[in-house]
C-alpha cells in the first residue's frame, strides 16, 4: 500500500496520552523482560572491561590486530543476525516465534562465555589469537540466537508506543546494573582470593568471575522466554513466509527506518571508536601505567555512570511523552557532545579520579539512546504494516542489529588509531613516558566522537514519525485488522 493511499495526518512532537489498561504490559512481564537485559549489559561492557586487559595488556596482542579480529567476528555476527531475524519471523510453534530461540539461546550463551579465557598462557601470541577468534565466533553466535528474538519482544509485547518505551526502561535498569558488575571485573580479578603463588593473576581471576556470571546470564535470560507474551503472533501467523531478499527490500525501503540506521551508524561508529583510546589514555597517561589504580577508576566510573543513568531512565520516559522521542534523543546527543569535549581537560594525572566526570555525564544520554531507539523501531514496524500490510519484527530487528554490528566493525578501527598515535607493543611498559603519543590519543579522544555526534544530531532533524502520526497509524491499523 503506497503513501498516497494513506495520507499522513498532521502531527506534532508531543504525546502525553495515558496508556490504556488493555495496552499495559503486566508488571510480571516487564520484570521478566528487564531480566533479559543482563545479556545486553554483559555484551556492551565485555570488550573494554574484560577483553582488553586480558588479550592486549596480558597476552600482548597488538591493537591493530585486535581491530582486524574485531572486524572479522562482528561481520560474522552481522551475517548471523540477518539470518536469525528471517528465521524467527518465519517460525511457527505452539510457544510462538521468538520464545523458543530465547530459551535455548540464554543457555547456550552462558555455556559459551568462559571458554574464551581458557587458553594456555604459555602459548605464543598466534595460538592465543586463533583461540580467541574461534571462541569469539561461538560466543557471538549464541548472543545472536538470544538477542534478535529478545529485541523483537519489545515490539510485540504491546501496540502502544509509550508503553514500549516503559518496557524498554526495565531492560535498561538491568543492563545498567550488569554493566556495573562487568566494570569491576578487571579490578576484582586482581583481588587476593585470585592470587597465584601470592601474586595477582588477572587471567586466573577473570576465569573464575566469568564462570560465576553464567548463573545470572542463564537464569535471568530464560525469564522473558517463560513469561512474555507475543501479542502480534496471531497477526503474523497468517502471513506468508518472508525471504531474506524481500526482508531487505521492504526494510530498506522505509524512509524512517533508513534515518534510524544512518543515525546508528554515525553514533556508534563515531563514539565507540574512542574506547580503546580511553583505555590507553587512562592507564598510561592518567594512571602512569598503574593497573590497580586504572581498574579502580574503571570500576567507580561504571558504578557512578550507572547511578546517573538510572536517574536518566524516568527522565527519558518523561521527555519522550512531552517532546517526542527524536528530540529526546537529540538532547542525549547534546549531553554526550559536551562530555566528550570535556575529556581533554579532565583526564589529567594530577587528579586521576576527575577523569570519571565526563563519562558519568554520559549516563543520562546512554539511557535516552538505548530506550528510545528500540521503541522508535517499533513505531517504524507499525508504519510498515500500515503501508504494506505485513509485520516483520525479526527482519527489522535483524537489519538494525546488522547496522549496529557494521558500526561496531568500523569502531574497532580504534586499534589503528592507537597505532596511528604512535603506540607500539614494545613500548607498552614505558608508554607513560611518551607524552607525544599520549597527547595524540587525547586529541583523537575528544575530536572524533564530538564530530560524529554533531552529525547524528543533524540526522534526527529528518526523522518523520512524530507522536501524533504514530497514534493515527495505530488507529488506522486497528480499524482494518482489529486490536491485538
Amino acid at each position: 500500500m503506497s503513501d498516497s493511499n494513506n495520507p499522513a495526518p498532521v502531527n506534532d512532537g508531543s504525546n502525553d496520552t495515558p496508556v490504556s489498561a488493555k495496552d499495559k504490559v503486566p508488571l510480571k512481564e516487564k520484570l521478566a523482560y528487564g531480566a533479559g537485559g543482563v545479556a545486553m549489559g554483559v555484551q556492551e561492557r565485555f570488550d573494554n572491561q574484560v577483553i582488553n586487559p586480558i588479550f592486549v595488556i596480558g597476552a600482548g596482542i597488538a591493537p591493530q590486530l585486535m581491530s582486524v579480529i574485531g572486524m572479522f567476528y562482528r561481520l560474522w555476527d552481522a551475517v548471523t543476525d540477518m539470518a536469525m531475524g528471517v528465521i524467527s519471523d518465519n517460525t511457527r510453534t505452539r510457544w510462538g516465534r521468538r520464545r523458543p530461540f530465547m530459551f535455548v539461546g540464554a543457555i547456550l550463551m552462558g555455556l559459551a562465555m568462559p571458554w574464551l579465557f581458557f587458553y594456555d598462557p604459555s602459548w605464543d601470541v598466534s595460538k592465543i589469537t586463533i583461540w580467541m577468534v574461534g571462541f569469539s565466533l561461538l560466543l557471538y553466535l549464541t548472543l545472536t540466537i538470544y538477542n534478535v528474538p529478545y529485541q523483537c519482544m519489545l515490539v510485540e509485547c504491546t501496540p502502544d508506543t509509550n508503553e514500549r518505551t516503559n518496557v524498554g526502561a526495565w531492560r535498561s535498569f538491568v543492563g545498567i546494573a550488569t554493566g556495573v558488575m562487568v566494570s569491576w571485573t578487571w579490578r576484582l580479578a586482581q583481588a587476593e582470593p585470585f592470587h597465584v603463588n601470592g601474586e595477582p593473576d588477572v587471567l586466573h581471576g577473570i576465569r573464575w568471575l566469568v564462570c560465576l556470571m553464567i548463573v545470572p546470564v542463564v537464569l535471568m535470560g530464560v525469564l522473558p522466554a517463560i513469561f512474555m507474551k507475543e501479542r502480534f503472533y496471531q497477526v503474523a501467523s497468517k502471513q506468508k513466509s518472508i525471504s531474506l531478499k524481500n526482508a531487505l527490500k521492504f526494510t530498506m525501503g522505509n524512509k524512517a527506518f533508513r534515518i534510524l540506521l544512518i543515525f546508528t551508524l554515525v553514533f556508534i561508529g563515531g563514539t565507540q571508536m574512542h574506547w580503546s583510546l580511553v583505555f590507553y589514555v587512562k592507564l598510561f597517561y592518567v594512571c602512569g601505567g598503574d593497573q590497580v589504580l586504572a581498574s579502580q577508576i574503571a570500576g567507580w566510573q561504571g558504578t557512578l555512570q550507572a547511578l546517573i543513568a538510572v536517574i536518566g531512565i524516568p527522565l527519558a520516559q518523561y521527555l519522550a511523552r512531552k517532546i517526542g522521542k527524536a528530540p529526546t534523543l537529540a538532547l542525549g546527543m547534546g549531553c554526550s557532545f559536551a562530555a566528550y569535549v570535556m575529556t581533554y581537560f579532565m583526564m589529567t594525572p594530577e587528579m586521576p579520579y576527575l577523569s570519571i566526570v565526563p563519562f558519568v555525564m554520559m549516563g543520562p544520554a546512554t539511557s535516552m539512546i538505548w530506550i528510545m531507539i528500540p521503541s522508535m523501531t517499533g513505531d517504524v514496524i507499525d508504519y510498515d504494516e500500515w503501508k504494506n500490510g505485513e509485520r516483520a519484527e525479526g527482519s527489522y530487528t535483524a537489519v538494525y542489529s546488522w547496522t549496529v554490528k557494521l558500526a561496531q566493525t568500523v569502531s574497532v578501527l580504534s586499534g589503528f588509531l592507537v597505532a596511528w598515535a604512535g603506540y607500539r607493543p614494545e613500548i607498552r611498559d614505558e608508554l607513560a613516558q611518551h607524552t607525544d603519543v599520549l597527547n595524540n590519543m587525547r586529541l583523537m579522544l575528544t575530536g572524533i566522537p564530538s564530530t560524529f555526534l554533531f552529525i547524528a544530531i543533524l540526522c534526527l532533524l529528518l526523522y518523520p514519525l512524530k507522536a501524533k502520526l504514530v497514534q493515527e497509524i495505530r488507529r488506522d491499523l486497528e480499524s482494518r485488522r482489529g486490536t491485538v
